[in-house]
């Protein structure tokens, strides 16, 4: 019976994959390995396919952890990647994972050993990371160390009104129940950028019990992926990350009569996405290469809105 799904997407990330999966360890105190599975999802990336077979099935022989290979026969986005991860899981119990990013030794007992106790519908562990950003060192430390079950709307307060814990999925455990419950109110969507966001906004939204254990269960290797600030000279990467805005006309327009909000949390995401998009207005600024920094200017607004990218310009000044 498997009781643990590792679920990780892979798009144009597999020189990372063999990395990500020689850290996958069980220890054997509290979890069996044929106990846990892996769900790869390769996002659409045809070139990526053979070596992605090749090192799963090199990891199965010598863990004796099983794995599931899904394809996408186009890429779809990180959203529905990590849906079909999810809907495809066996394991009561779901960590989200990056192929760049890896778990940490003993990560895995450690959360099923707090599954056995407290039945929580997330487990939240501390985090690693190689980020020099104030930002990022922030958000890491950023961990709601508390347990509590049995109390709707704490931890979804907790997470958007009063800011406890970081909205990252990976360095947490969750019941599979927990995240079908979120994705059914998720439409089909293509997205790559804030969807940490969207899909812990929900979560939360439904999460009555959470614990959290004193244990360093995650790597996050920063500055791999589009997160960075480095040069953009690619307009398809830029694209990217202006279509952020796709996660917040979801959760302001398509479900209002899913999700019941106060008037401080609706001024909340409201607060929330404005700081999104002037984050990614700063980034026009600083990060985009001048040579594309106008067809760029032209993506942001049509993903936007101009009129509403100038009112968060001129708020700025």
């Amino acid at each position: 019976m498997i009781k643990l799904s590792i679920c990780v997407s892979v798009y144009k990330t597999s020189q990372f994959l063999e990395n990500f999966l020689s850290k996958i360890i069980v220890l054997g105190d509290n979890l069996l390995p044929n106990e846990v599975e892996i769900v790869l999802v390769n996002d659409g990336s045809y070139k990526e396919r053979k070596l992605c077979k090749k090192l799963l099935k090199k990891f199965t022989k010598n863990t004796k952890i099983i794995h599931q290979y899904i394809e996408h026969s186009k890429n779809l986005g990180l959203v529905e990647a990590r849906r079909t991860g999810i809907e495809k899981a066996k394991g009561e119990y779901i960590l989200l994972c990056d192929a760049d990013d890896y778990l940490l030794s003993g990560a895995l007992d450690a959360f099923y050993e707090e599954i056995t106790k407290t039945d929580a519908d997330i487990i939240q562990g501390l985090i690693q990371t190689n980020a020099t950003e104030e930002k990022i060192l922030v958000r890491k430390e950023l961990i709601w160390k508390e347990k509590f079950k049995n109390q709707p709307g704490k931890f979804f307060n907790g997470f958007l009104i009063e800011q406890k814990l970081n909205g990252f999925l990976w360095g947490k455990c969750y019941k599979k129940s927990l995240l079908l419950k979120a994705f059914s109110l998720i439409p089909f969507c293509y997205c790559i950028m804030a969807e940490d966001f969207l899909i812990m906004f929900l979560v939360a939204y439904f999460t009555d019990s959470y614990s959290f254990i004193e244990k360093d269960v995650y790597f996050y290797n920063y500055g791999q992926g589009i997160t960075g600030n480095n040069v953009i000279n690619d307009l398809n990467k830029w694209e990217k990350i202006c279509s952020a805005s796709t996660v917040f006309t979801i959760l302001k327009n398509n479900l209002c009569e899913e999700i019941i909000l106060t008037n401080e949390q609706s001024k909340q995401l409201d607060g929330i996405c404005n700081n999104f998009l002037r984050t990614i207005i700063e980034r026009l600024d600083n990060n985009v290469d001048l040579s594309i920094k106008e067809p760029a200017t032209e993506i942001l607004n049509e993903y936007w809105g101009a009129e509403y990218v100038g009112k968060i310009k001129k708020c700025s000044l």
